[in-house]
């Protein structure tokens, strides 16, 4: 597990049509509903190696205040010229 070097804020729309994304820490995260009944954390799902359950807010949000670990970011699809491309970015 590694910070990600590139990242963007959460968007779940992105998220939901298959766009990188993982914690703000670089723990690998697994999204197993993004609709809970828990509507201040709609999205559950599985954290790190060791399967630890989570979940978030529509943000990408932790169950803490501030920026957090287990936060929800956007990853790059790849990079162009050294800069890091995003889902939505016009070359």
């Amino acid at each position: 597990m590694s910070k990600p070097e590139f990242r963007k804020t959460f968007n779940l729309d992105h998220a939901k049509a298959g766009a990188p994304y993982c914690c703000r820490n670089g723990e690998e995260v697994t999204v197993l509903k993004w609709d809970s009944r828990n509507k201040a954390f709609p999205f559950v799902g599985m954290v790190g190696e060791s399967d630890t359950s989570c979940s978030w807010t529509v943000s990408g949000g932790f169950a803490t205040k501030g920026e957090g670990s287990n936060d929800l970011v956007m990853l790059p699809l790849g990079m162009i010229d050294g800069k890091p491309v995003f889902v939505g970015d016009i070359i």
